[in-house]
């Protein structure tokens, strides 16, 4: 089954709801290779409108849903409206609330030196249970980059969350 989707200055969305989201989002962790979600906001798409790289990712993606109100707001415009704004932190808060104490795994990636490891603890706190196998900043030392080898390529998390 194909997907639903509707689109706002070319840059299409995936009609869903936050529950459908969720849903979805699970369902890429028992499906083959990898997967991703996009959250663009307004300015997002009006950046895709001239950054071809951009508009690639996002064409590209598993899915995209509405990180701001505005596209919710843009899409009364368009053959399917969108029911309501699914943004990105809410979408991973309801992810991490979900898979707390599964087997399912998330690894923290990007922001400067401590960001990842302080988001990391505090949603261990809010997340009794929740598994996070690793966390790095979004730099690499030398070793890093002549090797190709990244730390997030082996944590083995089912999940990746880039700050």
């Amino acid at each position: 089954m194909g997907r639903k989707q509707t689109c706002i200055l070319d840059v299409a969305f995936d009609v869903v709801t936050m529950e459908e989201a969720a849903e979805k989002a699970k369902s890429f962790l028992r499906a083959e290779g990898q997967h991703y979600i996009c959250t663009p906001n307004p300015e997002i798409v009006m950046e895709a409108r001239t950054d071809g790289e951009l508009r690639k990712i996002l064409k590209k993606a598993d899915m995209v849903v509405p990180d701001g109100i505005g596209v919710v707001w843009a899409s009364k415009y368009s053959e399917k409206r969108l029911p309501e704004r699914v943004a990105g932190y809410d979408l991973t808060q309801r992810l991490m609330r979900d898979l707390a104490g599964t087997e399912e795994s998330f690894y923290f990636f990007g922001g400067a030196p401590g960001v990842a490891a302080a988001a990391a603890r505090k949603m261990r706190k809010d997340y009794p249970g929740l598994k996070i196998v690793g966390v790095h900043n979004g730099y690499f030392d030398g070793k890093e980059e002549k090797n190709g080898r990244y730390p997030v390529r082996s944590g083995g998390a089912a999940q990746e969350y880039g700050f």
